[in-house]
């Protein structure tokens, strides 16, 4: 239940701001969480009353208690050391204790996770969960500090100084003594590993023999040179071995002094009822060593090794089968080597190695023999069973040991003989970092009293959540099996590794695995110059989106820094597209760190997978040139974070918080901001004190200093918020934002935040937004008439509104609506069914003169009446949803849409062109002058007799006489990026006639059998847009023309991209009457070219432009009257080349067998013409025509028969571009030629031309706008004689394109 709130403090903001700049003790530090003097807190009581300790609030006193050092603590103790503590939080990556400094505290963990680490933070050597602590050494030692330690997440710690504990600490004997033997532990076990450290190096440098390879094992050394047997290594290592540290200790999680000894030997099943005494012995007895792998070893902690079974000597070694090679492993928590200690064998009876790098702790004799004089007997028949079991087992067998994490008594074979293999990829920091303890487990966590709890228990509160799973985290929590967990591939990164075969357990020893070398990433890009300057790369780069330009920056070294640096890319980063893969790694790792302070627009709408920890790396590294911020339905950012990332970006000029569940009150009245007024008389504030009051003392005074008057708080560049189903937002949002944001709100959306109510749009009546101009109140339910006219009076500047489902308004609130907002362009009111009658209707008609949109939908009180009132007054209006108003379905029935206009989903079927349509109002009304129609919308999804039917053609690729005209359903689902386009027309090349006789197959990567739709050019015009279409740019209505390869956008195409994505085949092609493109794959048409005309560009006009200019830099045409073009035969792409050379200023050479053609030819610009049939030396002339120099550019078309020819009249240097083989595709008998000499003799480029990418397509469009252009059309066929059409065009006797009219 709530507690009444006092009234507001001017002094509510400045909660978190220190008096004077001073840190403020811990007891002022909780009180600043009061809701009564901070409004960023929840309204809750404090937890000051919570508590029975004076000071202590009840959540950090159930943290204490559950510290594993305070379990047994006394309350006294807890009181006195409860006063002295004082928080301290910490960020991810904040350096918390450096090696070396002097000890001045120590620190307990409350919340986070910190590290332990080298010196220079490179190698991990163990983290640190909430409840430990650490820094205790250095203080009761009264030396420096042993390791460094670095906060891994946001943290808090608890701070006790050293004088503080000094004291405290001796007025309570048995909690000193507890920490004194922890630390005892910790240093003793760390100037032993340091000693062990540096023998063993002396051991393992003098050791020169290799250990004898097991039994189908391959044995491989190090690089050098074989004598008497060894290897003599003379290179020298270019990295440190384990073997070669510097320092003994670093990488050494024993080493590093912060593993708790005791709490590892407790956790072994085996001494975990022990009392605390002996397991200081043993922890004082205890020597570490540390071995790397394959190295025989004693007695293991941490690590993998595995028990090998040699033969006696004497006898013979039986031959070895994979199945005997499986050997038994041990993994943390196992111990071995007791067999021989317990005097039951008198040699040691197997030789344990290590596998990985092992950390071990070894109980010499000695301590044995005392530790069986002080334990419990039970403990030494339980290691003596154990010892006997493993004496009488067979070789091939493993021995079942009670595990780390099977302490229950199940019994779990330490090695799964038949178990499929499992892989973890893991980068360690350093070769010697030891491996993370597996066997701990995380408790739940309580939220952090010294955080915001508002902030934070959101999350707690989440019902029937949408999100996917997140993906699994190789956390201890995870289950366990014989103590360790089960090995998961990571699969936030893709990884192509090989998979050798399986051998079966007869086979003859284990499969050997060849070694791969690895090559560099990037390519060397001094191996070839670059063909583009960085300001065109540039400029090409601009239209990707960021991902694609963090694949791309692997390329090349040179595209890397291009993409690393410039000030001009990664502006728009939106993530959205790939929201189930966007993981915190991702965004920390990799995108944060490449983007930079680059974007402006941020979109990490839908990504469910991000959490705090991912979110705070990316805002702190890219957030602070951000203007746009948009993170839809992303529900595991917290409050706290959305705030830090606003307080960060102070140029958000919008953001998106629509399904956001952590947004409240709190956190958009900081990011919408205030300014600060002048300030009232400075007050004294009182902290009151429990334990001042005990002692007698003076309770402490504390003046709060406020920030000058002027201060802008928040972001006061805001102008779009988009807060969709934010439930947490009440009525104090709507307050806050009249009082500080009403001059430069531009647009607000609140849909669905059912919090607020009538009050709230009340606190707008005295101000005035006069920048609103898009307001969104749909299903706002408890809004009433009076919310409306408050409304109404603040927004005057309203151009769309949307009241959809506001079911609680009446005809008053649309007349209202009608009278005060007269700039509405567009109104909502969709089952507003109480809101909208014909009375209403006739007011919009009469008062909102520039209303365009309008949506009356599911009301059922509308009629025929209403509705044309409202056609007849609203002249401009070219939108109406009339649907679900089962009142006028007698008025649509009559043909009442098409009186005014037409119903969207018919004229969509019919192909109405209602591009430039007009029509005069019905007879009777007032205003007949013309208009433009409106568009009804009068049924909502799909019609109740399925789905529409379309026409199209098939082949099934064997001639030309068999295409069928099919009736098959038209288009309904797009899926994301895809476009419904309306086929107008379509224009056939000689490849059509290829693929209908299936002759289409020297293409390799093209399959040419089975049914498909044929032809690759269209011009037509969107109809629909799928999810996401709308940011390519395109619209309904837009004009379009295809590409003959859709994934072809840039530079040269490949061979997936033609044997996957060409129109025509291998996909579907365009002899149809709608069909789906994605929006990428379409080009915007001129206006002054017609539908036919448009149809013509994609494969004639761009194989020609390429042919001319494929060499050329975009925006660099080949130019000049000095440049000859010759153009073989007078089909579409040779007059298309023949227009382009004429538009460019190039000289022109056409040749062809009709001297009629060439007449039409010379009429279109040719400079020469050839009749190829009368002149059989053409090649001759056009030499003759250049003087001898040769022409420099040639459009090949003809092939076999014409292409030697070609190469005797190129110029030196000059360009062959092989389009087409209307001669053949075989040379005839006995006319072979070298064209390796021809090439050579003359320094020609040979190269085929497979259409253009589309950026070329574009290229040529703005020549063809600019010059006007029109493609030559020979004949036009209707869509019923597309048969007929594409006989005519392989008979040959066309002059430029053929066309097939869809209409």
């Amino acid at each position: 239940m709530r507690r009444a709130r006092t009234p507001p403090s001017p002094y509510r903001a400045l909660a978190h701001h220190p008096a004077n700049g001073q840190l403020p003790d811990s007891a002022s530090l909780i009180r600043s969480f009061n809701i009564e003097t901070n409004p960023a807190r929840p309204i809750r009581p404090s937890p000051l009353t919570a508590s029975t300790f004076p000071d202590m609030p009840l959540d950090l006193l159930d943290r204490m208690r559950s510290f594993p050092l305070f379990m047994s603590a006394s309350d006294d103790f807890l009181i006195a050391i409860g006063k002295y503590l004082r928080p301290q939080v910490h960020s991810a990556h904040d350096l918390i204790l450096t090696e070396g400094d002097e000890a001045k505290a120590m620190y307990w963990l409350v919340r986070g996770v910190v590290a332990v680490t080298s010196r220079d933070g490179e190698a991990i050597y163990a983290e640190l969960k909430p409840g430990s602590f650490f820094g205790e050494i250095g203080v009761l030692m009264n030396m420096p500090r042993t390791a460094t330690i670095i906060a891994r997440t946001k943290c808090l710690l608890l701070v006790l100084k050293k004088e503080d504990l000094q004291l405290e600490l001796p007025k309570f004997p048995d909690m000193e003594k507890a920490i004194r033997h922890e630390a005892h532990e910790r240093l003793t076990i760390t100037a032993k590993k340091r000693q062990e450290s540096g023998r063993a190096l002396k051991l393992q440098n003098r050791q020169t023999g290799a250990r004898e390879a097991a039994p189908g094992e391959v044995a491989t050394g190090d690089e050098g040179i074989i004598r008497e047997g060894g290897v003599i290594n003379n290179k020298k290592r270019k990295s440190p071995s384990p073997g070669a540290l510097e320092d003994p200790a670093a990488g050494s999680a024993l080493g590093s002094g912060l593993v708790n000894v005791r709490q590892t030997l407790k956790e072994l099943p085996l001494f975990s009822a022990l009392p605390p005494d002996i397991l200081h012995f043993l922890g004082m007895s205890a020597q570490p060593k540390t071995y790397s792998p394959f190295t025989d070893i004693i007695r293991q902690v941490r690590g993998e090794a595995e028990v090998i079974h040699e033969a006696p000597e004497g006898q013979m070694q039986k031959t070895a089968k994979r199945s005997s090679l499986i050997r038994p492993r041990l993994k943390q928590g196992q111990y071995f080597g007791e067999v021989a200690s317990l005097g039951l064998s008198q040699k040691r009876t197997a030789t344990v190695r290590s596998i990985t790098v092992v950390e071990c702790l070894m109980i010499n004799g000695e301590a044995l023999d005392e530790l069986w004089k002080r334990c419990p007997s039970g403990l030494r028949e339980q290691v003596e069973e154990t010892a006997r079991n493993r004496i009488r087992k067979d070789d091939t067998e493993d021995v079942e040991m009670i595990d780390v994490g099977n302490a229950a008594g199940d019994a779990v074979p330490a090695t799964p003989i038949r178990a499929n293999p499992q892989v973890i990829f893991t980068t360690p920091s350093k070769p010697a970092s030891p491996v993370k303890v597996e066997s701990e487990q995380l408790v739940p966590k309580d939220p952090d009293p010294y955080l915001s709890v508002d902030m934070e228990n959101l999350r707690n509160r989440r019902r029937a959540s949408l999100a996917p799973p997140t993906p699994p985290n190789d956390s201890p929590s995870t289950p366990t099996a014989n103590g360790s967990r089960p090995h998961m591939i990571d699969t936030t990164t893709p990884i192509k590794f090989p998979v050798p075969a399986m051998s079966s357990p007869d086979s003859e020893g284990p499969t050997k695995r060849a070694r791969l070398s690895t090559k560099s990433a990037y390519f060397d890009d001094e191996e070839e110059s670059r063909s583009l300057p960085d300001d065109i790369l540039i400029t090409i780069f601009q239209h990707l989106n960021a991902v694609d330009l963090y694949v791309l920056r692997r390329l090349s070294t040179h595209w890397l820094k291009v993409l690393s640096s410039s000030p001009k890319l990664c502006h728009y980063v939106d993530l959205s597209p790939y929201n189930r893969r966007v993981t915190d790694d991702t965004l920390i790792n990799r995108l944060a760190p490449f983007l930079g302070h680059r974007p402006i627009s941020v979109d990490v709408s839908n990504c469910f997978h991000i959490t705090d920890e991912g979110f705070s790396s990316f805002w702190k590294l890219c957030g602070k040139n951000v203007k746009v911020w948009r993170m839809k339905s992303v529900w595991e950012v917290s409050a706290n974070q959305i705030l830090e990332m606003s307080d960060h970006a102070k140029s958000l000029e919008e953001v998106d918080w629509s399904n956001c569940r952590k947004v409240g009150d709190n956190l958009l009245a900081r990011v919408v901001g205030w300014v600060v007024p002048d300030h009232p008389p400075q007050k004294q504030v009182v902290i009151a004190s429990s334990a001042a009051r005990l002692r007698g003392q003076r309770q402490q005074t504390q003046t709060v200093t406020l920030p000058p008057p002027g201060t802008v708080i928040g972001c006061p560049k805001l102008k779009k918020l988009n807060l969709s189903y934010c439930k947490h937002i009440t009525d104090r949002s709507m307050a806050h934002m009249a009082a500080h944001a009403s001059s430069r709100l531009q647009s607000l959306s609140l849909t669905r935040c059912t919090s607020i109510t009538d009050a709230g749009f009340q606190s707008w009546a005295p101000f005035r937004f006069i920048n609103l101009s898009h307001l969104c109140l749909a299903d706002c339910t408890y809004l009433s008439d009076n919310a409306i006219v408050a409304l109404v009076n603040a927004a005057k500047a309203l151009t769309h509104l949307d009241l959809s489902f506001c079911c609680a308004l009446s005809d008053t609130a649309t007349e209202v609506v009608a009278l005060g907002l007269p700039h509405l362009r567009e109104l909502k009111m969709a089952f507003c069914g109480s809101a909208i009658s014909d009375n209403s209707l006739a007011c919009i008609a009469l008062h909102l003169n520039d209303l365009e949109r309008l949506s009356v939908r599911g009301c059922v009180r509308v009629t025929s009446a209403g509705v044309e009132s409202v056609l007849e007054g609203c002249s401009r209006l070219s939108w109406a949803d009339i649907s679900q108003c089962r009142n006028l379905e007698g008025w649509i029935e009559k043909g009442g849409p098409a009186r005014w206009g037409y119903d969207e989903k018919t004229a969509r079927i019919s192909g109405l062109d209602v591009k430039n349509m007009s029509l005069i109002p019905p007879s009777g009304t007032r205003n007949r002058r013309a208009r433009r129609p409106v568009i009804f919308v009068v049924q909502k999804g799909p019609g109740e007799h399925g789905p529409e039917k379309m026409k199209q053609w098939v082949t099934n690729q064997n001639g030309l006489d068999k295409l069928r005209l099919v009736d098959v359903p038209e288009p309904s689902e797009l899926r994301e990026g895809e476009v419904l386009v309306k086929i107008h027309s379509v224009s056939l090349n000689f490849r059509d006639t290829e693929v209908c006789m299936g002759l289409y197959g020297h293409h390799k990567s093209i399959d040419p059998e089975g049914e498909i739709v044929p032809t690759s050019d269209c011009c037509g015009s969107v109809v629909k847009l799928g999810p996401g279409a709308s940011e390519s740019g395109l619209k309904e209505g837009d004009r379009v023309a295809s590409i003959f390869v859709q994934t072809h956008l840039t530079g040269q195409i490949l061979e997936r991209d033609l044997g996957e994505h060409g129109l025509g085949l291998p996909l579907n092609g365009c002899l149809t009457q709608y069909r789906v493109f994605p929006a990428y794959g379409l080009v915007k048409i001129p206006d002054y070219l017609t539908d036919g005309e448009a149809a013509c560009l994609p494969v004639g006009a761009v194989t020609a432009w390429m042919g001319i200019n494929s060499f050329q830099p975009i925006g660099q045409p080949l130019r000049g009257k000095d440049k000859v073009v010759l153009l073989q035969g007078t089909g579409g792409v040779s007059i298309a080349g023949l227009q382009t050379a004429k538009a460019l200023g190039l000289t022109t050479i056409i040749t062809s067998s009709s001297d009629e053609k060439l007449e039409r030819a010379k009429k279109l610009g040719a400079d020469y013409t050839i009749n190829y049939k009368t002149t059989p030396n053409w090649d001759e002339v056009a030499l003759n025509l250049t003087d001898g120099r040769g022409v420099d550019v040639i459009l090949e078309c003809g092939g076999a028969q014409t292409l030697a020819k070609s190469f005797r009249c190129v110029a030196f240097g000059g360009l062959i571009s092989a389009i087409g083989y209307l001669s053949g595709k075989e040379d005839a008998a006995g006319a072979r030629f070298n064209a390796n000499v021809l090439a050579l003799s003359r320094n020609v480029t040979f190269k085929g031309i497979i259409n253009g990418p589309k950026d070329r397509f574009e290229e040529a469009l703005r020549l063809y706008e600019e010059q006007q252009i029109r493609p030559v059309i020979d004949r036009t066929f209707e869509f019923e004689q597309a048969d007929e059409a594409l006989k005519y065009l392989f008979s040959g006797a066309h002059f430029g394109k053929v066309v097939v009219k869809v209409e």
